[in-house]
C-alpha cells in the first residue's frame, strides 16, 4: 500500500473520488477556509472546544480519535507527527 503525502494527494482529481470522498474533501476545504489566517493558538482553542462538545454528546470517542490519527499520520513529516501525537494525548485527556 502506498502512503501518500498531503502534497501528493493534491494531484488527485475530484473525478477519481467516490461520493463519500468528495464529501470529505468538501468538508476539509471548508474547514481549511474557516481557519485560514488564524493563529495556532486560535485553532487550538477552537479544537479544544469542539473536543469537549464531542465528548459530552458522545460523538467523539477514543476509537475515532485513533482512527483520525492513523489516517493523517502517513501524510505528515516527523515534526508534524510529533505535534499530532501531543495533540492526541491532550484530546484523550480532556
Amino acid at each position: 500500500m502506498l502512503k501518500r503525502t498531503l502534497r501528493q494527494s493534491q494531484n488527485v482529481s475530484e473525478k477519481d473520488l467516490n461520493t463519500e470522498q468528495k464529501n470529505q474533501l468538501y468538508k476539509l476545504k471548508n474547514m481549511a477556509k474557516q481557519y485560514e489566517g488564524k493563529s495556532e493558538n486560535e485553532i487550538f482553542n477552537d479544537l479544544s472546544s469542539a473536543i469537549k462538545r464531542g465528548k459530552a454528546d458522545g460523538s467523539l470517542t477514543d476509537e475515532k480519535i485513533n482512527n483520525l490519527a492513523s489516517t493523517i499520520s502517513p501524510m505528515l513529516n516527523p515534526q508534524q507527527k510529533n505535534k499530532l501525537s501531543q495533540l492526541m494525548k491532550m484530546i484523550k485527556n480532556q
